[in-house]
């Protein structure tokens, strides 16, 4: 009882409380509407289409088993576009009645016009066209489900979403671009505005007769220049700006000498070594394969090549920070290019009885075309199993390195008769060979070398130096004002990223190493301040060698909120452009009277002429982009002077000395065809990103870690 009277007593506590769950409950249901919940979470919302986190980080994972050594953020990123035009096609195609059959969509991954996406995913390079072979296995596979592992299963299923989601944008487009229409007075104008064309005499005034000095510019300025241009300077997104100093980690006298030490051990072993191409490979070069030229070769091999005898060796030598060697393999007189046309027969070397019969297939197509039954062109069109066989098997004129080794040697090494059928194969298929051209531009002996290379890279020594002076530097400079003073005078160079948002994962110069996408999740963390600076150090490696060859540390320098951006934030961007701006209008003020060349002469300045300036001229040659110079020419009539005009790279003064009126278009419809299709090329690149202006996107992806 004496409870009940303690809460009867203090029951506006309770109100209280209960009002304050009340509230956490509606705010709870609130961010799971939007971000989902635990069981159904939602990584980002387009156009009311809800993104699952689950289904996306699944899909990131099929997609990181297939894209080899992409970078995850630029991967992530691409899906995430992928997500966004896909809802934004959605959005429009649901109420057009657009969509994909099974049908099509069979059609667009076996059948005759294959998705772009197939033709990429399945182009075999060493036949030049699509392996229908694989394809048709596949085929069998879905139809029968039979041989599917899971990982095929489920990377097929991504596919064919994104196959049906790049046609429907491809409809959409379609239908877009098959709706623009030219009237016919839109044709004529634009007639006019290419024909008609003036000559003028005109003074330029370049900015800097008036010095920096002589022209203030303060924030007013820069702020009635941002209110004029509101939509260039709107930030739909909140951005960060990061400070930064690198500290590169570079090699030392004693790191590049232990590496030469290293490399004239490896050369001696490379004089002796048995098999020339596995020691090369296994020591940094690679097989030795191509006959170079004397200018192929390096600089410093240049001069001495030609007095190395077979199977000596030169080196080691420096050339940009590797050291080198080389030993002569041969040396002779090889084609520089060939001419060559080719039938290919399919046959995967893994599967001998497809070889056996390609064998006998192409003995067959050889002995009608000795005998003279056939021609080789004629067989190869009806018969060539590549992308060659339209042009009766021409593969036009070649250099080392365009095909496949084995067609390399048959061309360059072995076939010197012209008209002569070779045969060769290779891991894809058979080839019969007729080589129809050979230029040799020269007699001089091309040369086939064994390389073995060794980086000069820092020691781990000389990382460790570098990093104890950057930790030192860390703990002495706590804020980046700190910082700012410390560097007064020193060989640090502060730099400042450009605006960033809570996605980005590219910073600056540094590239878009994950260490990048780091420093931005830090950025945006909810407890760091601007002047704050990491406590931890970021490292970047090298991409080749991946030792570390840099230690950044980092501070924020700038919160640039929603909304129109601040003087603050584009002031060093905007002070050339201002202070141009109101040397323009200075310039022009003190210019007087209407005579050009009194004009010039009171700048030192030429009067120059130019001849055949369109009206629809974008870029005016020897002047630039200057689009009031261009309406001034057709304004001010011929032979009148115009008033200066204040220009983008200088103030102008324009007569125009003739105008050639276009005269009347002869054929109309001939014009607005041509106009139609030209704007109907622009669709397919400018569509969705109309459509993602005035898309509602919310991207939650740095929420979950991204």
């Amino acid at each position: 009882m004496a409870l009940i009277g303690k809460i009867r007593k203090n029951f506006w506590f309770v109100l209280i409380i209960l009002g304050l769950a009340l509230a956490a409950f509606i705010i709870m249901d609130a961010q799971s509407a939007n971000r989902g919940n635990v069981m159904n979470p939602t990584l980002g919302n387009i156009n009311g289409k809800k993104v699952d986190a689950q289904e996306f980080s699944r899909t990131e994972g099929i997609l990181s088993q297939n894209s080899g050594s992409q970078d995850p953020n630029a991967r992530r990123e691409n899906l995430w576009n992928y997500y966004v035009n896909k809802a934004i096609v959605e959005t429009e195609v649901e109420d057009l009645g657009i969509t994909v059959s099974v049908e099509e969509l069979n059609d667009l991954q076996f059948g005759q016009n294959l998705s772009p996406i197939i033709q990429q995913t399945f182009y075999n390079p060493n036949t030049g066209i699509v392996d229908r072979q694989q394809l048709a296995q596949i085929q069998n596979m879905i139809q029968t489900n039979q041989g599917m592992t899971p990982e095929f299963k489920s990377f097929w299923r991504v596919q064919e979403n994104q196959i049906i989601a790049s046609q429907l944008q491809s409809k959409l487009s379609n239908l877009v671009s098959k709706a623009i229409y030219t009237p016919s007075w839109l044709a004529e104008q634009e007639f006019k505005l290419k024909n008609t064309r003036a000559q003028i005499a005109y003074v330029k005034i370049p900015f800097d007769v008036i010095g920096n000095d002589a022209v203030e510019v303060t924030d007013a300025d820069i702020k009635a220049y941002i209110n004029k241009h509101k939509e260039q300077f709107n930030n739909k997104t909140e951005t960060r700006v990061i400070d930064y100093i690198t500290f590169p980690v570079i090699p030392t006298a004693s790191d590049s000498a232990a590496v030469l030490t290293d490399m004239v051990s490896r050369t001696e072993a490379l004089v002796a070594a048995a098999n020339d191409s596995i020691y090369a490979v296994n020591n940094g070069g690679s097989k030795p394969t191509f006959y170079y030229s004397v200018n192929d070769l390096p600089e410093g091999l240049k001069t001495i090549i030609s007095t190395i005898n077979i199977n000596e060796t030169y080196g080691p030598y420096l050339d940009n920070g590797v050291y080198s060697a080389i030993k002569l393999i041969d040396k002779k007189v090889i084609p520089d290019s060939v001419q060559a046309r080719v039938i290919f027969r399919q046959a995967a070397s893994t599967n001998p009885t497809l070889v056996a019969n390609a064998r006998t297939y192409r003995d067959s197509l050889k002995n009608l075309i000795v005998s003279g039954a056939a021609s080789f062109d004629s067989i190869a069109i009806s018969n060539s199993q590549d992308g060659s066989s339209t042009n009766g098997g021409d593969l036009g004129y070649l250099t080392q390195g365009n095909l496949p080794p084995q067609l390399d040697k048959v061309l360059f090494l072995d076939g010197n008769v012209k008209g002569k059928i070779y045969e060769a194969e290779t891991p894809a298929g058979l080839f019969l060979i007729e080589l129809t051209d050979i230029i040799n531009r020269t007699t001089e002996d091309k040369y086939r070398l064994a390389y073995i290379n060794s980086s000069v890279i820092p020691s781990q020594e000389t990382q460790d130096s570098v990093l104890d002076i950057v930790n030192d530097f860390l703990s002495d400079n706590r804020n980046l004002g700190d910082i700012k003073t410390a560097i007064q005078g020193k060989n640090y160079d502060l730099k400042s990223s450009e605006p960033l948002d809570e996605n980005a994962y590219t910073l600056g110069n540094l590239g878009s190493d994950q260490s990048s996408r780091n420093i931005v999740k830090w950025a945006y963390d909810a407890s760091v301040e601007v002047g704050d600076v990491s406590p931890d150090l970021f490292t970047y490696q090298d991409p080749i060698e991946y030792y570390t060859n840099k230690y950044v540390i980092i501070g924020l320098g700038e919160i640039i909120p929603e909304g129109l951006k601040s003087v603050a934030s584009v002031k060093d961007e905007l002070m050339p452009l201002v202070r141009n701006i109101k040397k323009g209008e200075a310039i022009k003020a003190a210019i007087k009277g209407t005579d050009i060349s009194a004009i010039a002469n009171q700048y030192s300045v030429s009067v120059d002429t130019l001849s055949a300036v369109t009206m629809n001229s974008a870029v005016i040659p020897a002047i630039g982009n200057e689009p009031r110079v261009v309406s001034s020419i057709f304004s001010v009539g011929q032979n009148n002077v115009s008033a200066p005009i204040v220009g983008n790279s200088g103030v102008y003064i324009v007569k125009p000395l003739a105008i050639a009126q276009a005269g009347e278009p002869t054929n109309v419809p001939s014009l607005r065809n041509s106009s139609s299709i030209q704007n109907r090329s622009k669709v397919r690149l400018t569509l969705m990103d109309s459509l993602k202006k005035t898309a509602k996107i919310d991207d939650g992806r740095s929420k979950y870690g991204y």
